[in-house]
């Protein structure tokens, strides 16, 4: 005779419906059957209190949702950390190029290496000493834009931040800068940005390096060919061309 399962509990066996169909056929059962059955009993128990518990649904959530919240503080720092660094960046390339064009023309080298010094020191807290900076010196010689780097200086600090263009390279010439003659400044600057969490995220999406450009028009200066513009101009270290003492040419 098959015993009868106990109503509630899947796979459990009534000791005592067990108990009288073994009598009923004459059988008893062992010592060692009795004795798998009484150390079952808790087990089952257990198991049965498991099922219906609530008490551990809290910690199943948390640790559910523990990788999102991780994520998400990690992101938020090192986001704040990139748009403060950028914004350090930005005020650093902005005051060497008010620095730059409130000159009074010649800008020897010793006195470029003083206002990068300014600048880096506008980085701070980050790591000035591995920014890159160029400045150049750009003259004007059409309604159409049509401009050329005249000068230029370039301090590459101690760290290998490519630059965004070369020496005399010019981004686009904006409107106000459109006509024969106009004279203005553009400082580069480019650092490395370092992350605190997410370095490999910032090497995928090309977010390693901080990159600003600055056009800036000429606050003080001097004119150096005033038979073809009145207005000012500067001249960095390096000369592209020495055809007018280092300041723009004639065309």
């Amino acid at each position: 005779m098959i015993a009868r399962r106990a109503p509630g509990r899947p796979g459990a066996v009534r000791p005592g419906l067990a108990r009288s169909g073994w009598r009923r056929h004459g059988l008893a059962p062992s010592q060692s059957v009795r004795d798998a059955l009484a150390r079952s009993e808790p087990v089952r128990d257990a198991l049965a209190r498991f099922r219906c518990g609530q008490d551990g649904v809290a910690a199943v959530e948390f640790a559910l949702v523990l990788p999102l919240l991780l994520l998400l503080y990690f992101g938020t720092t090192d986001l704040a950390g990139y748009i403060s660094n950028y914004r350090k960046v930005t005020l650093a390339a902005r005051t060497m190029a008010d620095l730059v064009a409130r000159e009074g023309g010649d800008i020897p080298a010793s006195q470029f290496a003083l206002i990068v010094k300014a600048g880096r020191a506008v980085l701070a807290p980050y790591d000035g000493a591995g920014a890159r900076i160029a400045a150049k010196a750009v003259g004007v010689y059409d309604a159409g834009g049509r401009a050329r780097v005249c000068s230029y200086a370039v301090d590459a600090g101690n760290a290998a931040v490519p630059g965004p263009t070369r020496p005399t390279d010019l981004p686009p010439v904006p409107d106000v800068f459109k006509r024969a003659g106009a004279r203005y400044v553009v400082v580069e600057l480019s650092m490395a940005y370092r992350p605190v969490f997410a370095a490999s995220f910032a090497r995928r999406f090309n977010l390693g390096t901080l990159t600003e450009t600055v056009i800036w028009p000429v606050r003080n200066g001097k004119v150096y060919n005033a038979s073809v513009t009145a207005s000012p101009e500067v001249v960095l270290p390096t000369v592209v061309s020495n055809s007018n003492g280092g300041a723009c040419p004639s065309r």
